[in-house]
C-alpha cells in the first residue's frame, strides 16, 4: 500500500511538473481572429505560439485558456517588464493567448 501511495504521488508531481500542451492553430483560428483583426496572418499567430513558450513556459505554466482575453491584457504589462521583452513580443504573445483565452 505504501509502494501505491508513492507512485500515486511521483505521477501527481511529474503531472504538476509538466509543461502545458501546446496548442494546434488552425484555418478556422486565423480565420476566427481575423474576423476580429482582418490584419492577422497565421504566422503572427505561430510567433506569438513560439514567443509564449520561449518567453513565458519558463515561470508559469499557464495554458492560453486558463484567462480571458481581458485578463491577459490586463497582467502582460506587467510581465512585458518582468520578462525584458520588448513591445512588439509583448503583442504577438498577447495575440496568441487572446486568441486562445476563455471566452
Amino acid at each position: 500500500m505504501k509502494r501505491l501511495g508513492i507512485s500515486i504521488g511521483l505521477l501527481l508531481a511529474l503531472v504538476s511538473c509538466s509543461k502545458p500542451t501546446t496548442i494546434n492553430i488552425t484555418h478556422a483560428d486565423v480565420e476566427r481572429i481575423k474576423a476580429v483583426n482582418p490584419n492577422i496572418t497565421s504566422d503572427a499567430l505561430f510567433d506569438g505560439q513560439k514567443l509564449y513558450d520561449q518567453h513565458c513556459l519558463k515561470c508559469h505554466q499557464f495554458h492560453p485558456t486558463k484567462f480571458t482575453s481581458k485578463t491577459w491584457a490586463k497582467y502582460m504589462p506587467e510581465m512585458t517588464g518582468l520578462a525584458k521583452i520588448d513591445q512588439a513580443t509583448s503583442d504577438k504573445i498577447l495575440l496568441y493567448v487572446s486568441t486562445f483565452s476563455k471566452k
